[in-house]
């Protein structure tokens, strides 16, 4: 038997035009015959992005692609939770 585990980050917007991450942590099972199964461990979320193409922020960047159109979102606020 094999356990792994990954973290997907997925952003979605506000009403206010902001960027909302939510940070989702998977655990991946395998067993000796190869059956790979995924379970959700936990979710939280993350940081507020803005769009922005110009400046950098200290906290992140990132680069995202919506509907075919690739957007770069710098961090805006620090969520606390």
């Amino acid at each position: 038997m094999r356990i792994w585990s990954t973290i997907e980050r997925s952003y979605h917007k506000r009403n206010d035009g902001l960027y909302l991450e939510l940070i989702s942590h998977y655990v991946h099972f395998e067993d000796g015959a190869g059956n790979i199964q995924t379970k959700l461990d936990k979710s939280s979320w993350g940081k507020v992005y803005r769009e922005n193409n110009t400046h950098n922020s200290f906290e992140g960047a990132v680069t995202i692609t919506e509907n075919g159109v690739e957007k770069r979102l710098v961090v805006s606020e620090i969520v606390v939770r």
